[in-house]
């Protein structure tokens, strides 16, 4: 089983580049499912914004990687725009396409 990285391996990102406000998060696990894969990932929710998250994650996604990430009863669909290695874990930005309920 992966063992998910703690939110304390973050660093200060540039503030100045960020074209919306940006909320952090509880560090909530969820389930990311990745195009191509049936098993999901899991991940850690660190920061939620009006159109996009960051999530922290133990293994580094492609960019341009479309993802599926279940939430509370809902389904976020998106694509991976940005991922780097930060302290032996990956920092991956999702810009959100759609959210629907879960059927």
């Amino acid at each position: 089983m992966e063992t998910l990285p703690s939110a304390d391996c973050l660093t200060t990102l540039d503030k100045d580049r960020r074209r919306e406000i940006r909320f952090a998060s509880n560090h909530t696990e969820i389930q990311v499912r990745v195009e191509g894969s049936e098993q999901p990932v899991r991940a850690r929710i660190v920061e939620v914004s009006r159109s996009g998250l960051q999530l922290l994650m133990a293994e580094p996604l492609p960019i341009g990687l479309q993802v599926h990430i279940e939430i509370s009863g809902l389904i976020v669909h998106g694509d991976v725009r940005r991922c780097h290695e930060d302290n032996r874990s990956y920092v991956v930005g999702v810009l959100m396409r759609e959210v629907a309920g879960q059927s």
